[in-house]
């Protein structure tokens, strides 16, 4: 566990190229893990580098967490959708285009959202509902009421 945290801090922010694709080959190795916090620990790590700020690390994290997964002595169905998404999705684009898929894969994977995400989520919800608000008393103007 040391290990995964050690990794996983020194990725944060880091801007070495090389170093994070060593780092998510590292990752890869313990999503297999049957130990539960080695696989959770990892899966994070290796979510968050699908949301790197470089596209060559997206596209070889979701290459290493596919393997991974496929690796996986059995398999849950929720892996299947997982294994899916990282396949399907083009991890080159922009990050703003794969937010949605990353979200999904929390959830394939059983993990929660990190607090940055439900604020995210909240926060479109709340836009979506003023934009709500403002056509509906737009109609109701328009009607004459």
């Amino acid at each position: 566990m040391e290990l995964i945290d050690a990794v996983r801090a020194e990725l944060h922010s880091s801007r070495d190229i090389s170093k994070l694709l060593a780092g998510c080959a590292c990752l890869s190795h313990f999503v297999r893990s049957a130990n539960q916090g080695l696989h959770k620990s990892s899966t994070l790590g290796m979510l968050a580098l699908l949301a790197n700020r470089f596209p060559r690390v997206r596209s070889a994290t979701a290459e290493h967490m596919y393997l991974a997964l496929l690796s996986l002595h059995e398999p849950s169905g929720d892996d299947e959708n997982a294994i899916h998404l990282l396949s399907s999705n083009c991890w080159d684009a922009p990050t703003s285009a794969t937010k949605d898929v990353r979200k999904q894969l929390y959830a394939a994977v059983g993990l929660e959202l990190p607090p940055f995400m439900l604020k995210e989520c909240t926060r479109a919800a709340k836009a979506k509902a003023v934009d709500g608000e403002g056509s509906y008393a737009a109609l109701v103007h328009d009607v004459g009421f």
